[in-house]
């Protein structure tokens, strides 16, 4: 069967004046089958075809990473309703309704801030990890996450028509028409198989040995070249999932070699994006500790990334942070206690 799919492509590619790995390789398994060696045949099907499953598995474990990002959008949405609070459906929130977001909760949909302020974690729409601050008739978008404070947004667009849902369509439309990348092997076919076929007329006509022949052919086929860009592709894409890079599709990979410039985001893309405090200079007579002290205490309660860096500066001191008395978030401005 695997012998059969690749002997019509090489056919087909044949009609299109076009010579491939595949024409090679047909070629290495009918007489291989003709001269009765059908280990070798089986050999160069699931080389051929074990290149092609490898990249189709490259290609699957992306889509997955991307299921699971359109996965983790809000399917409820809590809305302001005859003066009380109900939570719906997605699909039901109309343009105009209010909806009501509290700490540590995902936006459900694009709007405009009309009351509370608050910090958003904006990573899955623009890559900046870094909380962008959000006061009344600040944009917000969907699959946001609101790190601290309380908002109250009016949602301005449908849920089809949000930022989140265009990131997601374009994702598709781009697995859908994938560019067309030549395989190295291709490439390697094109001018190599018209030389191997002389070579093999040659064996034929010299030795009259169809053994010496089909050894000429099946040698020549480039199966390792089949493999080679596969295996490359899964082990690149792998290592680039563990750091948290997402690579669509391994074509991209190959695309990627011909770049003479590569522009990207520097905070949470070339750095962690979680501040830490390296320094403490302390004036006026007063002690490294008590600066990280007193900035602790007056932290203690935010959210906000610089503060959970003096935390962790305090926590590495073994200070004992204490509540403060009050607390309050001035959006933009920083903290009152």
């Amino acid at each position: 069967m695997g012998g059969a799919i690749i002997t019509f492509r090489s056919i087909k590619s044949l009609l299109d004046k076009d010579f491939t790995v595949d024409f090679l390789a047909s070629v290495a398994i009918i007489v291989s089958i003709v001269t009765g060696q059908y280990l070798a045949a089986a050999v160069v099907v699931v080389m051929l075809n074990g290149g092609e499953l490898l990249e189709d598995y490259a290609s699957r474990k992306a889509s997955r990473a991307i299921e699971k990002l359109i996965q983790s959008a809000p399917v409820k949405a809590r809305i302001r309703k005859d003066g009380r609070e109900v939570e719906i459906p997605i699909e039901e929130v109309k343009v105009g309704d209010s909806i009501l977001v509290k700490p540590g909760e995902k936006i459900p949909i694009d709007g405009v801030v009309i009351s509370g302020n608050g910090s958003v974690n904006q990573a899955s729409i623009t890559g900046e990890s870094m909380p962008i601050d959000k006061t009344l008739d600040s944009e917000v978008y969907g699959n946001t996450l609101l790190e601290d404070g309380a908002l109250e947004i009016r949602v301005n667009k449908e849920q089809r028509d949000t930022v989140f849902s265009h990131i997601v369509r374009l994702i598709e439309e781009a697995q859908a028409n994938k560019a067309p990348v030549e395989r190295v092997a291709d490439k390697y076919a094109r001018w190599f198989a018209p030389i191997i076929v002389v070579i093999a007329l040659a064996t034929q006509l010299l030795t009259n040995d169809i053994m010496a022949t089909a050894a000429v052919l099946v040698v020549s086929c480039p199966c390792a070249l089949t493999l080679a860009t596969p295996i490359a592709v899964v082990a690149a894409m792998g290592n680039a999932a563990k750091n948290g890079i997402l690579v669509r599709h391994g074509q991209s990979l190959e695309e990627v070699g011909k770049a003479d410039m590569v522009i990207v985001d520097k905070t949470g893309t070339l750095t962690r994006g979680s501040p830490t405090v390296v320094n403490v200079i302390a004036l006026d007579g007063r002690s490294v500790e008590e600066i990280v002290e007193l900035a602790a205490v007056a932290e203690k309660f935010s959210e906000h990334a610089i503060a959970r860096a003096i935390l962790k500066k305090a926590e590495d001191f073994g200070l004992n942070v204490e509540d403060p008395d009050d607390f309050e978030v001035l959006t933009g401005r920083g903290v009152i206690t």
